[in-house]
């Protein structure tokens, strides 16, 4: 689908030869003929072009200077501008020239076209190799943050249905990751990109006349200075994703692995994952259990309330189309850690118990449900602050949404810059 849109949004240009004309050239400082050639803007794939101004080169010093094509009668090939003389081509192409010279009596050379000097043709662009061509010629800056944006959607969304532990040590990685490819990329195409110096002739070339200012549309090339601005916000965003991660360092708290949240207090619902896993029929399974703390201190209930899964299944069980019959299942339990003081800073061991019904697939293409007894002994370490979890949730989804708006425009942004410089110079 980016594909698509790149290949009918990126523009390119090229040249459409008219013929040969008479005119006036400032260098030659005499009439001398002219290859006339239009300049065409179009889309990569073609489906829309609009002409964007035209060209004219000297047969004699090779000067290329902007041109108004509607000032010329008609266009000659070269073939038959050969044949004539400069006054026969001048009044066969540029019928106002020879008109204005003659009231003015300036006289024409009446030497013939084919014993002037034609100058050869410009070297060729030089086609670049095919890894600079991909590399050039495919917004990798938009892809980039596209692909960036639908990650960190994708997480956010696993975490809040609950099905992805530990967002929150997998969101800033990446964000710093998309900061430095993004760095790397500008540095690497600007370095790569042909330097496109102009033609010695026209170093010396007068000022462009106002048809031709409106014959080149003027193009926005971003500065040095915006270009390290984009980067600052870009930094800054990446970082902000890891800001409940700098946070929790400052503090000091102690790292969970093995929960739904990185940071737990006490009288807070903590999710725990068990190390087992199983594989059920669509990965369903439902259990009954307790959990306990293990070597509570004085005044602390030992039992703890629990939770788990509770879902329900019954008679034939439906797949999507490409679904796998059989998935893995994550056995968690959610115990609610007693308010009390006396737990802060402490490492809690907890002992949960389940007794798991799940359906299980049987050769014949049928499944029975079978029932396990699973017991697993996990650790939780508990912060000093009573709001420790509350806050490093609230600065987990804060520095996500301003990571989210400063990267993500600002990729967007450098998509938009790197496309336009791309177009600028070809």
């Amino acid at each position: 689908m980016l594909f698509w849109i790149w290949l009918f949004t990126s523009k390119t240009q090229r040249q459409e030869p008219l013929g040969v004309v008479a005119d006036h050239c400032t260098s030659c400082g005499s009439v001398r003929p002219f290859d006339i050639s239009r300049q065409i803007e179009s889309t990569v794939a073609g489906s829309s072009w609009r002409v964007i101004g035209a060209r004219k080169r000297c047969w004699d010093c090779g000067r290329t200077s902007g041109c108004d094509e509607t000032r010329y009668d008609r266009f000659l090939s070269s073939e038959r501008a050969q044949q004539l003389s400069l006054t026969q081509l001048l009044e066969c192409t540029n019928i106002d020239l020879a008109d204005e010279l003659s009231e003015d009596g300036v006289p024409v050379e009446d030497a013939r076209v084919v014993e002037l000097q034609r100058p050869p043709a410009p070297a060729p662009k030089v086609v670049p190799d095919t890894f600079r061509g991909l590399f050039l010629g495919v917004p990798w800056q938009l892809l980039l943050t596209l692909v960036t944006g639908l990650g960190v959607a994708l997480c956010g969304i696993a975490a809040l249905n609950g099905e992805l532990a530990n967002v929150s040590q997998l969101v800033p990685p990446i964000a710093l990751i998309f900061v430095a490819l993004s760095i790397a990329l500008a540095f690497l195409k600007r370095r790569l990109r042909p330097k496109t110096a102009a033609p010695p002739e026209q170093l010396d070339a007068e000022p462009a006349s106002d048809a031709e200012r409106v014959e080149q549309p003027r193009r926005f090339m971003p500065s040095v200075r915006l270009w390290i601005a984009c980067f600052a916000i870009l930094i800054v965003g990446g970082i902000a994703s890891a800001s409940a991660e700098i946070w929790r360092l400052v503090k000091d708290w102690p790292m969970n692995t093995n929960t739904n949240t990185v940071v737990a207090s006490p009288g807070q619902d903590v999710k725990i994952h068990l190390p087992q896993r199983l594989q059920t029929v669509k990965g369903l399974w439902s259990a009954t259990g307790s959990a306990e703390l293990l070597n509570p201190p004085p005044g602390v209930p030992g039992l703890l309330t629990m939770k788990t899964n509770a879902k329900t299944w019954s008679g034939m069980i439906h797949f999507n189309k490409n679904e796998s019959e059989t998935q893995s299942a994550n056995l968690w339990a959610i115990c609610r850690i007693p308010d009390s003081a006396s737990l802060r800073g402490q490492t809690l061991h907890i002992r949960v118990q389940l007794d798991v019904l799940y359906p299980q697939m049987q050769f014949n293409g049928q499944y029975n449900n079978v029932r396990t007894a699973f017991l697993s002994d996990v650790e939780v370490k508990m912060a000093q602050d009573a709001e420790a979890a509350d806050q490093y949730r609230q600065l987990t989804w804060i520095g996500y949404f301003v990571s989210f708006v400063l990267a993500g425009s600002t990729g967007l942004l450098l998509s938009f810059f790197d496309i336009r410089v791309a177009h600028a110079r070809r």
